[in-house]
């Protein structure tokens, strides 16, 4: 008797290119027209609603930001993703290594191997990040944060 064995599970070309160690070489202000949407009336009011909500003060995440703040939040996160590595590792977890402070998270792709879901292990916070490019030796994202978009391009850091 011959018995065959199929695992439903497959896995998109992606998650080993992925796989390794990644350094920041470029970092700016990308948003979506939601967020755009978002941040200009954080800019104008000193409130934001996530899309879909309504109300004043309404913000992602219980942060509500003074509108002078705003713009100041926003550069302060471009400059810390602009020099934070991250390690992809092909068991589906990853690495962000923050000055301070280390993030660790189980990761999962979406949407055609184009959407990357991470969800911190000690916040237990889900976090979208859109694949806008990908070669072995590039990778191009766009993340959305509470404030706004931050499209990051990261370089692959070679084994010494």
């Amino acid at each position: 008797m011959v018995v065959f064995l199929f695992s439903c599970a497959t896995t998109h070309p992606n998650e080993q290119i992925l796989a390794g160690e990644w350094k920041p070489v470029k970092a700016e202000k990308c948003f979506t027209e939601a967020e755009e949407a978002q941040f200009q009336k954080a800019l104008t009011t000193g409130t934001r609603t996530t899309p879909g909500t309504t109300g004043k003060g309404s913000t992602p995440a219980g942060n509500p930001p003074e509108s002078k703040d705003v713009q100041t939040q926003l550069n302060r996160m471009i400059q810390v993703e602009g020099r934070t590595n991250i390690s992809i590792y092909p068991d589906h977890t990853a690495v962000k290594f923050y000055q301070g402070r280390t993030v660790k998270a189980r990761w999962k792709l979406r949407g055609k191997g184009k959407v990357l879901i991470a969800k911190d292990l000690v916040k237990n916070e889900s976090y979208r990040i859109d694949i806008q490019e990908i070669s072995q030796n590039e990778l191009v994202v766009l993340e959305h944060l509470p404030i706004g978009g931050i499209k990051v391009t990261y370089t692959r850091v070679q084994p010494e």
